[in-house]
């Protein structure tokens, strides 16, 4: 659920001010948002790359244009496990889309050496078939001493082990430690009437790991 990320920077500001973040599966982009208005120095928002669910992000910019601060907003459409260079780019920011578009993509390699401070995923373990297209680029992205906030409710009963898959398979792949930060019992997202569980984790490297 997006909104206990949002929380939480709300409640820890200082996990986001004067940072980078990149947003997958954004949706409304909520914890983003947030981050722009505590003071995040760039918020880059992805979801999948499609016309109505890009402008529906773009849509809610401007609506709260006047509570973002002044970090650099950023709207891009990312296939998960896809190349992230056009989210990289986003952190230059001294260069022009046009700049960026006249360069040969042999010419970004640099581009490994500047990632994201914060990632954020939220409400987007269900997917289960995606688990490791989604943490190859949360590992291509995420910058050195960077952290993850992941949060999640169990929407299949019976298949807990399936969302929980994620960050066995960030363990095994990558290195990611994870550390259970909360739970926050809440509307279930597709039935309101229904109270469920949602969870938020913290992944970190396990050489730089961090409880925060």
């Amino acid at each position: 659920m997006e909104r206990f990320i949002a929380m939480h920077f709300a409640n820890h500001p200082k996990l986001v001010e004067g940072r980078s973040l990149v947003e997958f599966g954004a949706a409304s982009a909520l914890p983003s948002l947030v981050a722009l208005h505590f003071g995040a120095k760039l918020a880059v928002m992805t979801d999948y790359p499609n016309d109505l669910l890009l402008k529906n992000i773009e849509t809610n910019i401007k609506r709260n244009e006047h509570l973002l601060g002044i970090g650099r907003r950023e709207v891009r459409g990312h296939l998960w496990g896809s190349d992230t260079r056009g989210l990289l780019k986003c952190l230059a920011s001294s260069t022009s889309d046009a700049d960026v578009g006249e360069k040969d993509p042999e010419s970004s390699e640099d581009l490994t050496e500047t990632r994201f401070d914060v990632v954020v995923v939220a409400e987007c373990l269900w997917l289960h078939d995606l688990h490791e297209d989604l943490l190859k680029s949360i590992d291509a992205c995420l910058a050195p001493g960077g952290k993850v906030f992941v949060s999640f409710a169990h929407h299949v009963p019976g298949h807990e082990e399936h969302d929980l898959s994620f960050f066995i398979k960030a363990k095994k792949l990558y290195g990611f430690d994870a550390v259970h930060l909360d739970t926050l019992a809440s509307p279930h997202i597709f039935n309101a009437d229904r109270i469920v569980d949602q969870y938020l984790y913290l992944l970190t490297r396990s050489s730089e790991h961090s409880t925060v």
